[in-house]
């Protein structure tokens, strides 16, 4: 269902910096001092923060309708 939507949804989200937002993420892990190993990326779209997540080491799922 989601493949026929993905490539306009992947444009819509095109100005967003998941970069910053996936360092933005790990510095409030480290500010609480949280050391998680897996994360669950709920509403996670076409997976971008989901690979980010993966390539720095985490066990990611991702969840979207």
């Amino acid at each position: 269902m989601f493949d026929a939507i993905a490539p306009y949804y992947d444009e819509l989200m095109g100005s967003v910096d998941y970069e910053m937002w996936t360092e933005y993420l790990i510095l409030l892990l480290v500010m609480r001092e949280a050391t998680p190993t897996r994360v669950l990326d709920v509403c996670c779209g076409t997976g971008t923060m989901s690979v980010l997540l993966a390539t720095m080491g985490y066990q990611v799922t991702g969840v979207d309708l």
